[in-house]
């Protein structure tokens, strides 16, 4: 029986060139020399799309792990627009031909990496994600893509340190991005969707004790309309921690 438990817990393990990877994209910062695809001759909400996140995010590492990218269906793929009429206004997209098919689904977004021969879970996520961010597609499928890999970080984290230290670097790297384009996800003129990226690093950081950090998620969560009341929270716990000195 204890042999079967070491086993489930070893298959969950991310291989270390992941975890390397990883926490090499904690060392992000913006980089505005982006190929950007932006019709500005038409009133059009046309999306910003980008060969692959390191166009949008000037990351350290190569990738999560070392990918190949010329290998990857669609990686040279660039989108042509399209435009419709919603509510009286021109609404833009972007399509992209696959085979002479035409998807509005980027290769990003519709990239499945193949399977390896007993490959855990998390594994597989942090591989393929490694994958899909080579690949052109929108803020918003990269964002997607890593929420995706961090709901499935999140179920294996107790007891865990390396897919812990995954999680909160993935956490990060999709702060950042948020950061970068917090139009793009902006829904309406000022709310936002549920960003679990904020909701997940402030609360590891702050079961652990990591007050001070986890105000700094606070904070930067605020203006995207999340871990609302925390900011006030942790402040309050900090003073009263100190005065206690």
């Amino acid at each position: 029986m204890g042999g079967e438990t070491k086993a489930r817990e070893a298959a969950h393990k991310l291989p270390h060139q992941l975890r390397v990877g990883i926490s090499c994209a904690l060392q992000t910062r913006l980089h505005r020399s982006v190929e950007v695809y932006r019709e500005s001759d038409l009133v059009m909400t046309t999306p910003l799309w980008y060969s692959r996140l390191a166009k949008l995010l000037d990351i350290s590492c190569a990738a999560l792990e070392p990918v190949d990218r010329t290998r990857l269906i669609g990686h040279d793929a660039r989108p042509r627009r399209g435009s419709y009429t919603r509510d009286g206004q021109d609404q833009g997209n972007l399509w992209w031909d696959y085979g002479g098919s035409s998807m509005s689904a980027s290769p990003c977004n519709r990239h499945t990496a193949a399977a390896r021969p007993s490959e855990a879970e998390c594994g597989y996520a942090v591989r393929q994600l490694a994958e899909k961010l080579e690949l052109p597609g929108t803020p918003s499928d990269y964002h997607f893509a890593i929420q995706d890999v961090l709901y499935v970080l999140w179920k294996y984290r107790a007891g865990d340190p390396e897919v812990l230290e995954a999680l909160e670097a993935l956490c990060w790297l999709n702060i950042r991005l948020l950061e970068a384009c917090p139009e793009v996800f902006r829904m309406g003129d000022v709310s936002y969707p549920r960003l679990f990226a904020f909701e997940s690093l402030e609360q590891i950081l702050e079961q652990e004790g990591y007050l001070h950090e986890a105000l700094e998620v606070a904070r930067r969560a605020h203006p995207f309309g999340q871990l609302e009341g925390k900011v006030e929270m942790l402040t309050n716990r900090i003073a009263a921690m100190e005065a206690e000195k």
